[in-house]
């Protein structure tokens, strides 16, 4: 709260723009499907696992948009204000909170460039491979998973 009356200057439409991509991105990584069939557990690993694979999804659908970087620095902001604020709530120290929000932030940027490359070229090795090595899921739930992701992109890209 502090934050919005010290620093308070409104919001422009990139902004606004970005929380409705980062907005859709949360909502579809919080199906229950893809908690009740065991492919994230409801924790923070879980969901930020969850979080990193729909937002390769707006990455990808966004390309153009991207190229504009307000908007790309909108997200990012956006980005790095709930890595902070979810870390806090997780009960990390004010002293920890910088080398914090930077090992996840690079988790996340790591992530999102394979992810999305996957997305891209509609690879579904590429992307299987990846959601092996960023979750603990057996080949055969990593096939599943990546097969209920590849479809929602389609839908997602054809909207």
């Amino acid at each position: 709260m502090w934050r919005k009356i010290l620093f308070w200057r409104g919001e422009n439409q990139m902004e606004q723009q970005a929380k409705q991509a980062i907005d859709t991105a949360e909502a579809m990584s919080r199906a229950k499907e893809l908690y009740m069939n065991g492919y994230f557990t409801d924790d923070f690993d879980g969901r930020f696992a969850s979080f990193c694979l729909f937002m390769a999804m707006v990455y990808a659908k966004n390309d153009e948009n991207l190229q504009k970087n307000d908007f790309l620095q909108a997200i990012h902001n956006e980005i790095i204000r709930k890595l902070d604020d979810n870390l806090r709530l997780n009960g990390t120290s004010d002293m920890r909170i910088g080398k914090k929000v930077k090992e996840w932030a690079q988790k996340y940027f790591g992530r999102i460039a394979v992810y999305q490359q996957a997305y891209k070229t509609n690879d579904i090795t590429l992307l299987q491979e990846a959601v092996m090595r960023n979750t603990p899921l057996n080949p055969t739930q990593s096939q599943e998973l990546c097969t209920i992701l590849l479809e929602k992109w389609d839908n997602m890209k054809n909207s």
